[in-house]
Formats: C-alpha cells, structure tokens, sequence
C-alpha cells in the first residue's frame, strides 16, 4: 500500500485529484509576505475601528465626533507601535512596522477626513466649528508623528491637511473673538 501511494502515476484518479485539490488549497491559505501582513492587518485594524466608532444617530456632528475618536484611537495605536512593536518587529524581521502603519494609517484617515469636510460644506456653524478645531488639533498630532518616522520624505496624504478646514476658520476666529472679549470684560 505504501508503494501505490509514493508513485503519482499509480494513485486511483479521485486520490490523485483530492491531492491537486488539497496542494491548491494550501497554496491559497498560505500567509501573505512578512512585509504585506502588517499593511494588511493595519487596515483591517482601521476598519474594525471605524465600525466600532459608527454614531448611533446619524448627523454631521455625530458623524463629527466619531471621526475625532477614530484619529485619537489611531494616534494612540501609532504611539504604541513606536514605543514597542516596532522595535520587536525590526529586530525579527527587519520590518519598520511604525513606518508602514503610519503610511497606512494617514492615507485612510486622511481619506475619511477630506470626506467629512466636504459632507460639512463651506458654511460652519460654532458648534460644528468646535468640532472642526478638535479634529485639527488631532490631526496636527498625528502629522507630528510623522517625524518620528524613518520615512520623513516623500509626500503623504495628510500633506496640507489645513487647506480642509479653511471653511472653519472664521467660526474658529468668531470663538476666538468672542472669548477674548468675554474675558475683557470679566476683567474690568
């Protein structure tokens, strides 16, 4: 019996064919390349995020805030993948993972941002305008990382990110005038 199964051309036809079926089918489950699976599993990792921050109610503030959670939630992976997963996966596999992550992760924020700010059109109103600067501020972050990257070259997505929120800046400016003047008069 060992014979008849060591030589292809002895195998009955179906032990032959369930052999070609099951070669294929490991081939098709094999892992991607080390350096796809990080790029890969950050993006799954950005929309199982996205999903977790779905509003309940649906409405541009709403939508607002939970855009500004996802940003925070990906700054602060990015932090953790600098402070200690880059460091296990360079030394493994010679894999910058903070870089990849971070490429990664700016194009699809960035993507989800410029969204929202066309969803919220040129006329903003204060509250709106005070989501806005959160989420700049955020977003401001999230660039500064970028310098902690081995890749500081090149352009990215996030690149002039503050031409989005030109809409925002006289609602920010109103705040501004507002509080100093609030201020002012508390103090005299």
């Amino acid at each position: 019996m060992a014979t008849l199964l060591s030589h292809p051309q002895q195998r009955p036809p179906f032990l032959r064919q369930a052999i070609k079926i099951r070669r294929r089918r490991v081939r098709d489950l094999q892992d991607p390349p080390p350096q796809m699976a990080p790029e890969t599993g950050t993006t799954e990792w950005f929309h199982l995020k996205q999903q977790h921050h779905q509003p309940m109610v649906q409405g541009i503030p709403e939508a607002g805030k939970a855009l500004l959670g996802l940003v925070q939630d990906v700054i602060g992976d990015l932090h953790q993948c600098q402070r200690t997963w880059d460091k296990i996966f360079h030394n493994t596999l010679k894999i910058h993972l903070f870089s990849m992550a971070f490429r990664e992760l700016q194009w699809l924020v960035a993507k989800r941002v410029q969204d929202h700010t066309t969803v919220v059109g040129d006329v903003v109103s204060p509250e709106m305008g005070e989501s806005l600067f959160q989420l700049y501020i955020s977003l401001k972050e999230l660039c500064q990382l970028r310098m902690s990257s081995s890749e500081r070259d090149g352009v990215l997505a996030l690149d002039n990110f503050h031409r989005w929120f030109q809409p925002a800046i006289p609602s920010w400016l109103q705040k501004t005038y507002n509080e100093a003047l609030a201020r002012v008069q508390r103090a005299v």
